[in-house]
C-alpha cells in the first residue's frame, strides 16, 4: 500500500489532504509535500483524524471496520491475505462489501493505478455510500455488556 499510495500521491494531492500512515520504519524522508502528512502510527489524534476525513483507505481488521461503520465514513477496504493473516480480513471485507458498507481492494489486484482508480470512484459514490453506512445500527456496548453480566449474575 505504502508505495502504491507514493506513486499517485502526485494524482491524491490535486484533489485531497493526504495523511498517510506507513507502519513502523517506513516513513520515506524524501516526501515532504503539502498536503501530504506521512505518521508510522496514529494514537490520540486517531479521532480527530478520522472525523476530518472525506474518505479512508484501511486494512480490514475488525476494530477498523467497527470504527468506520460507526463514523460513517466512506472507505476502501484493502484486506491483508490469507499468507499474511488469519483470513479474517478477507472474510470482514467481503462480507463488509457485500452489504454495501465497504468498498474493496484486494492485495492481488493492488497496484498504483488501481489504488488511484478505486480512491476516485470512492470519493465519486460517497454519499451513497454514506446514506447505506447511515443505516448500519450502532448499539450500546456498555449496555449489551451490562445486560449480560446481569443474566449471569442471576
Amino acid at each position: 500500500i505504502n508505495e502504491a499510495v507514493r506513486q499517485v500521491l502526485p494524482e491524491l494531492l490535486e484533489r485531497f489532504q493526504v495523511v498517510h500512515v506507513t507502519g513502523r520504519d517506513n516513513i520515506d524522508e524524501t516526501l515532504d509535500c503539502e498536503g501530504y502528512l506521512q505518521k508510522e502510527f496514529i494514537g490520540e489524534e486517531f479521532g480527530d483524524v478520522l472525523a476530518s476525513s472525506s474518505v479512508v483507505v484501511s486494512r480490514a481488521g475488525a476494530n477498523s471496520l467497527y470504527e468506520l461503520l460507526v463514523t460513517r465514513k466512506p472507505h476502501l477496504l484493502i484486506p491483508l491475505t490469507k499468507a499474511a493473516s488469519r483470513g479474517d480480513q478477507l472474510v470482514n471485507a467481503k462480507y463488509s462489501e457485500a452489504v454495501g458498507f465497504s468498498q474493496v481492494l484486494f492485495e492481488d489486484c493492488l497496484n498504483d493505478r488501481s489504488l488511484l482508480r478505486a480512491i476516485f470512484e470512492l470519493n465519486r459514490n460517497a454519499d451513497e455510500i454514506v446514506d447505506k453506512l447511515s443505516r448500519f445500527p450502532i448499539r450500546d456496548s456498555l449496555d449489551l455488556i451490562m445486560r449480560e453480566i446481569e443474566e449471569i449474575a442471576l
